[in-house]
């Protein structure tokens, strides 16, 4: 009798361990992937501005007085290397696409069989719809600014030397869970919308290699 009750008690014992070891291992796991929430705001600024490779789907609407035309694009950029963006939509530009590698700036219009080569191009990153652009922005130029505002993060900064007045002021959007951009805002001299760009899928530091094997 007494036996059955040390091996009931015994028995007891053990399966509260195993229930408590497997609780913790739960919440080890919980705890550690939850770990990309709990950057400050200063390191997750600090971590988009040492992005140095991303491949990304993005919208973009171009806004002017007259019109605002949208296109759906791809990119892909690694630091030192090259980039590349291939336009998605609208169906009459498909496939259209841009590249520079050493220099050498690249455009291809796979429908009409095309393609132009530009020497001594200034670097691709100077386009004011690549995240790159924005990182130089903003480490170039004293007027800049980061804060909290709901679950973002809002980076901005302002060009002052800047001879386009259509491309002036410029906040990136980024989310404080998968520290991933979500959008960017390019506004005029009169801040003025004229660009806008939605991040609806980007990989950071993880660009396909093969991608970005330009063969110019």
């Amino acid at each position: 009798m007494i036996n059955k009750k040390v091996f009931f008690i015994v028995l007891s014992i053990i399966i509260l361990c195993f229930f408590i070891f497997l609780g913790l291992n739960v919440y080890k796991k919980m705890n550690n992937g939850n770990n990309i929430s709990k950057l400050t705001v200063e390191e997750l600024t600090q971590y988009i501005l040492n992005i140095d490779a991303y491949q990304a789907q993005v919208s973009v609407e171009v806004i002017s007085n007259k019109n605002t035309n949208k296109y759906k694009l791809e990119q892909y950029y690694e630091k030192n290397k090259g980039a590349k963006q291939t336009v998605i939509e609208p169906e009459a530009i498909a496939g259209m696409q841009t590249t520079l590698s050493g220099g050498v700036l690249k455009l291809t219009n796979t429908k009409m069989d095309l393609t132009k080569l530009y020497e001594n191009c200034p670097d691709v990153s100077e386009n004011n719809l690549w995240l790159s652009t924005f990182i130089d922005d903003y480490n170039r130029y004293e007027s800049k600014q980061f804060k909290e505002k709901n679950n973002e993060i809002v980076m901005s900064v302002k060009l002052e030397e800047s001879n386009n007045k259509y491309n002036i002021f410029k906040e990136l959007y980024i989310d404080k869970v998968t520290h991933k951009p979500t959008k960017m805002l390019i506004q005029d001299i009169n801040q003025n919308k004229t660009v806008y760009i939605e991040y609806n899928e980007i990989e950071i530091n993880n660009v396909n290699e093969d991608i970005l094997a330009f063969k110019l």
